[in-house]
């Protein structure tokens, strides 16, 4: 008599358990390996994005006698410095004030930084998309999660809480306020593609950049009689290239900064004063207010890769850098102030003409 012998078709509840366990070992092992790898490959992105705009300066620098391309003012809404024709106005492409200061005329300046060198590198001028936003493109903006020169692929939305927000279809009388996908640049347009809602006799035009100019490039050096202003600058100026800043990757959330004694962040500057940083009259606002000017220095530096982020150089290299590497550090007789935001000691020039107190304003 022949006998048939049953096979088994299933496996075991033991068994299913440790092919579960084993699996979830080697996601355990895996996962923080392929985290790091992607966050690798982000910062590659970044590098690789400030490297183009390094490129654009350069040819712009070439074909400009050497001169770098200008920053424009600041954008902010408390009226002092925003991105508009100033009185008298502008005769021509190119106008001065008596201190050799550059007049622009508007948002849509193509001697402004973010309109003069993305066209070199075969970008778009930022002052072109936004008219092409008001004409109802938005799709060619900038924002959160686009792929272009102008966003870092781990930069956030703009941060909810900051006043400087851009809410399309807000209310025309007031300053826009509440969450959006852009910030808000203060000043005027000379193209009627380029105007935006009414406030206070300017325009607010949509804003998101993850990378904007060193605002000490263009600044003022020395104080009194004595004090100098530079204005105009040619790329050969900004010596040692390999040192001197010329973009910042920005900040867009304040949580970046965890607090304001963040370990990670802050522990470097507090050895120096030897108490809490920043000490004495230095708020949370100064590491992160005005996050959506088009330019900054250390005060908006990000802290999304590595506590730290990127900065492009005179000489056309992008490094990484921790927050605690670029800050201006306190004066250990005095930390409630900051004598000079240069870092020589780190490799970091925000001005390379002389030294400049404060942090990231216009």
């Amino acid at each position: 008599m022949t006998t048939t012998s049953r096979q088994r078709t299933a496996f075991t509840l033991v068994e299913l358990l440790v092919v579960i366990g084993i699996i979830a070992i080697l996601v355990g092992v895996l996962l923080p390996a392929l985290n790091k790898a992607r966050a690798a490959a982000q910062e590659a992105q970044c590098m690789s994005n400030l490297r183009q705009f390094g490129f654009g300066f350069q040819i712009y620098a070439d074909a400009n006698q050497g001169f770098l391309a200008e920053d424009g003012p600041d954008g902010h809404d408390n009226l002092a410095g925003d991105v508009i024709g100033r009185w008298p106005p502008s005769t021509g492409n190119v106008s001065y004030d008596k201190n050799g200061n550059y007049l622009p005329t508007g948002v849509d300046d193509p001697a402004l930084w973010y309109n003069a060198i993305p066209p070199l590198v075969n970008n778009r001028s930022y002052s072109s998309m936004i008219a092409d936003y008001y004409n109802g493109n938005t799709s060619s903006m900038p924002k959160l999660g686009t792929n272009t020169i102008w966003v870092c692929p781990t930069a956030g939305e703009p941060d909810s809480n900051y006043p400087e927000i851009f809410v399309p279809g807000g209310a025309s009388s007031t300053p826009p306020r509440g969450a959006g996908d852009y910030f808000g640049l203060y000043g005027t347009g000379t193209k009627n593609g380029v105007l935006s809602a009414y406030y206070l006799h300017l325009w607010v035009f949509p804003f998101y950049q993850s990378y904007v100019f060193n605002s000490k490039l263009f600044t003022t050096v020395g104080g009194g009689a004595g004090a100098q202003v530079i204005s105009r600058v040619k790329l050969a100026q900004l010596r040692p290239g390999s040192d001197v800043v010329l973009m910042v990757e920005k900040i867009m959330q304040s949580g970046e900064y965890s607090s304001k004694t963040d370990p990670e962040v802050f522990a470097d500057v507090q050895s120096v004063s030897g108490e809490t940083y920043p000490p004495g009259n230095y708020s949370t606002a100064g590491y992160y207010g005005n996050m959506g000017q088009p330019k900054a220095t250390w005060t908006r530096f990000t802290t999304r890769h590595r506590h730290g982020g990127m900065l492009l150089f005179a000489d056309g290299h992008v490094s990484w850098y921790a927050w605690s590497q670029v800050c201006g550090l306190p004066d250990p007789s005095n930390p409630s102030s900051i004598p000079n935001i240069n870092r020589p000691d780190n490799h970091v020039i925000w001005c390379p003409f002389g030294a400049v107190t404060g942090g990231g304003g216009g």
